[in-house]
């Protein structure tokens, strides 16, 4: 995601009526969220739009075993 695309899913989502959503992470250790999370939470704060984390650990699978991880599951 840039952060281009982050202020069109925004703008789309305020023009279509929405007041929020969510954001759903399957896997929080990906490179690419910690940038996707500022330049979503920064711009909508900048546009009075709400989002909140979804954290769906297992949409994506197992991140602990496909990362190689020794954790216990969803729990950890």
């Amino acid at each position: 995601m840039t952060e281009d695309h982050a202020h069109q899913d925004i703008d789309d989502a305020i023009a279509m009526g929405l007041d929020a959503f969510a954001l759903n992470i399957g896997d929080p250790t990906a490179q690419y969220v910690s940038d996707a999370l500022g330049y979503l939470f920064g711009y909508s704060a900048y546009r009075g739009f709400k989002l909140f984390i979804s954290m769906d650990l297992w949409a994506s699978g197992d991140v602990c075993s496909k990362t190689g991880n020794a954790c216990g599951g969803v729990s950890d």
